[in-house]
This record gives structure tokens, C-alpha cells and sequence, in this order.
């Protein structure tokens, strides 16, 4: 089992595919719904995030880009998941638990 732990920024829980994409050139990559596991976002990154029903982040902090944009779209969020981007691959079905801290892939 795959699991790793984080920061919470946004709390929630989702059970979705994950789609890895360790920069913008690979966020055509996303399906609505997905779980997007990427270093950072910054403003490009803004026509994905209504698609999102989670974001995990390898770097950043509580203010960081992607950190603020789930707290206002309401999406659950982890922060500081340092390897996230190798340990996951697209297409993973995870849980992602702001309760736990944790991504846990299930399948």
C-alpha cells in the first residue's frame, strides 16, 4: 500500500482517480473529478481547478497558490507531500483524508 502524508490546507475527503502531472504542460492529462498530484500550481493552472476534487502538492505553504484556491473552491487539499509526484502515476484510485493527513492508494 501507497501512502503518504501532508499538510491539510482545505479539509474534506475523496475517494477519485489521480492524475499526476508535474507541471502545467501535462494538466490536458486531467479528467473532471481527478485528485491532481503536481510540485506546485500557480495562476495557469486556474481553467483546472473547478474540474478538481482534490489537489496534492509536493511544495508550498498555508498561503501558497495552490493552498488558497482550494480553500476557495472548497476542495480538499494537502500540502508539503514531498515525492508525491514518483509515488503515485495517473490513473491511481486513492483516498485523500485531510483528517489523517494522508493520500492512500487502494488501488
Amino acid at each position: 500500500m501507497v501512502q503518504m502524508k501532508g499538510t491539510p490546507v482545505s479539509n474534506g475527503s475523496i475517494k477519485a482517480r489521480v492524475c499526476v502531472s508535474e507541471d502545467i504542460t501535462e494538466a490536458d492529462n486531467i479528467q473532471p473529478g481527478d485528485i491532481l498530484i503536481t510540485y506546485s500550481t500557480d495562476i495557469g493552472w486556474s481553467p483546472y481547478f473547478p474540474l478538481l476534487s482534490g489537489i496534492i502538492t509536493e511544495i508550498g505553504g498555508t498561503i501558497s497558490h495552490g493552498a488558497v484556491i482550494a480553500r476557495e473552491y472548497g476542495i480538499p487539499c494537502l500540502i508539503a507531500v514531498e515525492g508525491a509526484c514518483r509515488a503515485f502515476k495517473t490513473g491511481d484510485i486513492c483516498v485523500l483524508d485531510t483528517q489523517s493527513s494522508t493520500i492512500t492508494k487502494i488501488q
